[in-house]
C-alpha cells in the first residue's frame, strides 16, 4: 500500500473494532474499491473512521482521482470518547478534530472528504452539487429499516452510475428489511415503478429511467460470528444489456 502500512491500519482497526463491528467489512470494501476503481464513493456513518481509512487507502492506491465523501454528525462521540483509548500526548476537543487527525495521520486527506453533518443536511446541501450518474459506491451504515432503505433509493438512484454498488449494513439480519428487499429487487427488475419509491423522490422521472435502464442484483453477506453487526446487503447496478460493459475486454463475441 503506497506510503501506508497494512500492519498499522490493521492495528488501529482491531483496537477500536468493538465500537462498530466493521473491522472485517472495511477490508471487504477495500477490495471492492480496488476492483471497481471508482471515482466517487459515499459513506453514511463515519464512526471512528475505520471503513473510511480502508476505502480511502484503496482510492489512494488506484491513483485515478477518486474520492470518498463520508458523513457523520458525531452524535456517538461523547459516549465513545470516554472509553476510547487515546495516547497520553493526544488531546481531541471534538469529534471533527479526532477524525481529521486520523485521516491526516494516514495521509488520506486528498482522498477523503469528511462532512460533519447529518445525512439530511448532506442530502440538502452537498448532494445537489454531484453530477447525476456519478456515484460508484454507496455504503450506508446508518438506518437499515424498510422505509429508510426505500428513501435511500429514492434519493440516490438518480446519482448512481450505471455500474455501481450499494451496501447497506445490518439489513440482512433485520427480518423486515431482509423480506422487503427480496420483493423490492424483483419489482425493480420487472420494471415496476414502486409507488413509494417514486413519490419520495425529488426526481421521479430519473428514478423511472434508472429502473428501466438497469439490472439490479441482490446478494447478502453474513459473517460467521456471533456479533450484533454481522451482515451487509449488497446491491449491484449494471447495464440492462445482454453484454458486459463495453470498456471491458470481452472474449467470445
Amino acid at each position: 500500500m503506497s506510503n501506508i502500512s497494512f500492519d498499522k491500519l490493521k492495528s488501529y482497526t482491531d483496537k477500536i473494532s468493538h465500537f462498530y463491528g466493521t473491522e472485517d467489512l472495511s477490508i471487504h470494501l477495500y477490495s471492492w474499491v480496488k476492483m471497481l476503481n471508482p471515482l466517487v464513493c459515499v459513506e453514511f456513518g463515519t464512526g471512528l473512521g475505520v471503513t473510511s481509512l480502508w476505502m480511502g487507502s484503496a482510492l489512494k492506491e488506484n491513483s485515478n482521482g477518486g474520492i470518498l465523501h463520508t458523513v457523520d454528525n458525531g452524535a456517538d462521540w461523547k459516549g465513545i470518547q470516554e472509553t476510547l483509548y487515546l495516547d497520553a500526548e493526544s488531546s481531541y476537543n471534538s469529534y471533527g478534530e479526532y477524525i481529521s487527525s486520523i485521516f491526516e495521520e494516514y495521509d488520506l486527506n486528498p482522498f477523503i472528504s469528511f462532512n460533519l453533518s447529518s445525512i439530511e443536511d448532506f442530502n440538502t446541501n452537498v448532494l445537489p452539487n454531484f453530477d447525476r450518474n456519478s456515484i460508484d459506491i454507496l455504503f450506508s451504515d446508518y438506518k437499515h429499516g424498510p422505509v429508510a432503505i426505500t428513501k435511500l433509493f429514492a434519493e440516490y438512484l438518480p446519482y448512481m452510475s450505471e455500474n455501481s454498488m450499494i451496501f447497506i449494513d445490518s439489513a440482512p439480519t433485520y427480518y423486515p428489511s431482509y423480506s422487503m428487499l427480496k420483493d423490492f429487487i424483483i419489482n425493480l427488475n420487472s420494471g415496476k415503478n414502486l409507488k413509494s419509491l417514486i413519490s419520495w423522490s425529488k426526481y421521479p422521472d430519473e428514478v423511472k429511467e434508472k429502473i428501466s435502464s438497469c439490472r439490479f442484483e441482490l446478494f447478502n453477506i453474513y459473517e460467521n460470528k456471533s456479533t450484533n453487526q454481522n451482515s451487509t446487503t449488497c446491491i449491484r447496478l449494471s447495464s440492462n444489456d445482454i453484454f458486459p460493459p463495453t470498456h471491458l475486454t470481452i472474449r467470445g463475441i
